[in-house]
Formats: C-alpha cells, sequence, structure tokens
C-alpha cells in the first residue's frame, strides 16, 4: 500500500512543533481529500503502525504458541472484527456497542496477551532463511 495511495496523513507533532501550525496542515490535507489524524507526540511508529503492530505481536505470538494457523488468524480478521472497522474505528464501534462488554471482556483477556519484545521465533527464522513472503515465493504458506 503506497503511502501515496492512502487517505490516512499522520501529522506528528515534535516536542519543538508549533500545534497551530499541525492544525493547519491537517486542514490542507483534509481540502486535498486526504484523512488526516493529529499524533501529539513522536514516539516509534507514530500512530498506524503502532497499531498495526500492537495486532501482529499477538496474531504472531498465537501463531508462535501453536494456538492457530496463519490462515485462521486471517480469517478471524478479516470476517469478525476486520469488518467493523472498515466501517467504523474501533473506539467509534465501542462507542456504539459500549464499553461496558469491552472492559468486561478485557479484565479476563488483558492479563493473558503478548507481551514479547521482539519478533518470535517462528518469524524470525523465516526471515534468516529468506522465506520472508510473496515476494521471494515462500513464507508461512508456502
Amino acid at each position: 500500500m503506497p503511502a501515496h495511495k492512502l487517505p490516512l496523513v499522520e501529522i506528528v507533532v515534535g516536542e519543538h512543533s508549533d500545534l497551530s501550525l499541525a492544525e493547519r496542515v491537517c486542514q490542507f490535507y483534509r481540502a486535498h481529500s486526504k484523512k488526516p489524524v493529529l499524533v501529539k507526540k513522536d514516539i516509534p511508529g507514530f500512530l498506524a503502525n503502532r497499531i498495526q503492530h500492537a495486532l501482529m505481536r499477538e496474531a504472531l505470538s498465537l501463531v508462535e504458541q501453536g494456538i492457530a494457523t496463519p490462515e485462521a488468524i486471517d480469517t478471524a480478521v478479516r470476517y469478525s472484527f476486520g469488518f467493523r472497522y472498515a466501517a467504523v474505528g474501533p473506539m467509534t464501534q465501542k462507542e456504539i456497542s459500549g464499553w461496558e462488554g469491552m472492559t468486561l471482556a478485557a479484565e479476563l483477556i488483558y492479563p493473558s496477551l503478548s507481551n514479547i519484545s521482539a519478533p518470535p521465533s517462528c518469524v524470525m527464522n523465516l526471515v534468516k532463511s529468506g522465506k520472508t513472503g510473496i515476494a521471494k515465493g515462500e513464507g508461512f504458506r508456502t
């Protein structure tokens, strides 16, 4: 997904940035049919990449532990919350469904979520062996 094809533009405010300028940059992108978001602190990965990596960390941990296959994870995402998130983001979806259910589920699920700080061996072994995906002709699925 080349950046110039995606609607999202992350406007990241650094320690010495002018917030009013950042807000004007957001207005500029809105005027050009983009979807800017203001990221109020310069952090590694900014916003979208951090959310994506949180999902990948858990997905890869489930594969590593033998709990699910890559295919099962893709199916679970595509045919469950993926549908909802295409229409509305996770915050709006929870505003609609209510935060009560989410908090009850979170109390049970959060303690068991992965907190690994490096890619799991299932991925590192693929990379080390050159099996990095479709471009190389091999990966999890080949």
